[in-house]
């Protein structure tokens, strides 16, 4: 029964299973497996997890009700990009210039599979400023979308907010 629930669960895209294992590679926005978005919960130091991208990783603080610290890298140069989401506002964050990169995928979800492996990969942090414009200068094409993170946190408080509610 249980195998049967995660299948319907995994063909809808709700979780990523492991094709080999079988065991859970994913629950958006969570992922079981390192990535480069760390989130550190913030009344609960000792509490760790990670996002699928960066949305995902902005999207925590709503689905779980928390104040989160996210350790991610910008995609172009692998500096850090550090936040802290309290009272569901970007409190801090660096560098002052970050950005999300939305990339555009040649086709949607449905058709090239799930989510965890054909879109989160494609959503990601960026330092901005020059280091996004050196960066798409040099990526041969990349069509995409820069977001504010202020954008993208709407976008993650819409993803995540109301997915745990009873209503």
């Amino acid at each position: 029964m249980l195998k049967h629930v995660l299948s319907l669960l995994d063909e809808r895209d709700l979780i990523y299973l492991n094709g080999q294992s079988g065991g859970i590679e994913a629950a958006y926005p969570f992922s079981a497996s390192p990535t480069v978005h760390k989130l550190r919960f913030t009344n609960r130091p000792a509490v760790h997890a990670y996002a699928m991208c960066a949305i995902d990783a902005l999207g925590v603080a709503f689905l779980c009700n928390e104040e989160v610290a996210i350790r991610s890298k910008c995609h172009s140069c692998g500096k850090d990009v550090l936040l802290e989401i309290n009272a569901a506002v970007i409190a801090r964050h660096a560098p002052e210039s970050a950005v999300v990169w939305v990339d555009v995928p040649a086709a949607s979800p449905a058709q090239t599979g799930h989510a965890a492996t054909s879109l989160c990969c494609k959503i990601v942090f960026n330092c901005g400023g020059d280091c996004l414009r050196q960066w798409r200068s040099t990526s041969h094409g990349a069509r995409g979308q820069v977001l504010s993170l202020g954008e993208a946190l709407w976008l993650g408080r819409e993803a995540f907010s109301d997915v745990l509610s009873s209503e």
